[in-house]
């Protein structure tokens, strides 16, 4: 995962997560809250 803010890439990251994990990443006084949810079906149904 790579975290661009206007335009300029401020971190990569690799983590492992499933659906509902939170995750925070931070660098320098930035702190991002990942929140992973599960992904619709292809067919349209949203996740259970």
């Amino acid at each position: 995962m790579q975290i661009v803010t206007n335009g300029q890439l401020i971190g990569a990251y690799t983590v492992e997560a499933v659906d509902g994990d939170r995750v925070e990443l931070g660098r320098e006084g930035q702190t991002f809250v990942i929140e992973f949810q599960g992904r619709p079906d292809p067919e349209g149904r949203a996740p259970s």
